[in-house]
C-alpha cells in the first residue's frame, strides 16, 4: 500500500520526540545552572559586604588607635611644658630647698601634685607609661625616695592622697630595670647620687 504524501515519517517522529526530549532537557539544565550561579552570586555579595565590614572596623580602629595617640603626646607636651615653667621650676627649686633642710614646706606638695596628675593620667590611659617614664622618670625616681616617708604618713591620715603616684612608681622602676637589665634595688639612686639631684633641682630654670 503506498503511503500517503505528506504524512510524516515513523523516523521523523521519532526525530521530533527526541528534539522535544533533548530541548526540555536543555531547559532543566539551564534553569539548575541559573539557581547554582545565583547561589553563587549571594554568596559572593555576602562576602564582599562582609570584607567591606572589615575593612571598616580596621580603618576605625586605626583611625581610634591615631587619635589615642596624638592625645597622648599632646598632653605628653604639656605636662613637659607645665615641668619646665618659671612657675614650676619655682617650687621644684623651693622643694629642693626644703628636702635639703630637712623640713616640710607646700612646694614639696606641688612637686608631688604634679607628679599625681602624672600618674592618674597613666592610669586612665591617656598616657602611656612608656612615655612618662621617657619623659619624667629621672625626677620621679629621685623626688620619691627624697618623699616617701613623707607620702606614707600623709597618707596614714588619707589613703586616698598620691594613691596614682604611689601605682606609678614600681611600674616605672620596673621599665627602668628592664631596659639596663638591673633589678629594681640595683637602680636604686644612692644617697651621693640624691644628693647631686638636689644640687641640680637647687638650679632649676637659673641656668640655660
Amino acid at each position: 500500500m503506498r503511503r500517503q504524501l505528506g504524512a510524516p515519517t515513523t523516523s521523523a517522529i521519532r526525530a521530533g520526540s527526541t528534539d522535544r526530549t533533548a530541548d526540555a532537557r536543555t531547559a532543566a539544565v539551564t534553569a539548575e545552572d541559573w539557581t547554582r550561579l545565583s547561589a553563587i552570586a549571594t554568596a559572593a555579595m555576602a562576602l564582599i559586604a562582609a570584607a567591606a565590614v572589615v575593612v571598616a572596623v580596621c580603618q576605625l580602629r586605626v583611625q581610634a588607635r591615631i587619635t589615642r595617640y596624638a592625645t597622648a603626646f599632646d598632653s605628653l607636651w604639656r605636662l613637659d611644658d607645665r615641668w619646665d615653667s618659671p612657675e614650676i621650676q619655682r617650687v621644684r627649686r623651693a622643694a629642693a630647698t626644703a628636702i635639703m633642710e630637712n623640713r616640710e614646706a607646700v612646694d614639696v606638695e606641688g612637686v608631688l601634685d604634679f607628679f599625681e596628675l602624672v600618674a592618674l593620667l597613666v592610669k586612665n590611659d591617656v598616657v602611656e607609661d612608656m612615655l612618662v617614664w621617657h619623659e619624667f622618670y629621672h625626677y620621679l625616681s629621685n623626688y620619691w625616695p627624697l618623699t616617701r616617708e613623707y607620702v606614707e604618713r600623709v597618707r596614714r591620715e588619707n589613703p586616698v592622697l598620691y594613691e596614682n603616684v604611689v601605682d606609678l612608681v614600681p611600674r616605672l622602676d620596673a621599665i627602668e630595670a628592664a631596659r639596663r637589665r638591673r633589678t629594681v634595688a640595683e637602680i636604686t639612686p644612692s644617697r651621693e647620687a640624691l644628693n647631686e639631684f638636689l644640687e641640680d633641682e637647687l638650679h632649676a630654670g637659673l641656668t640655660a
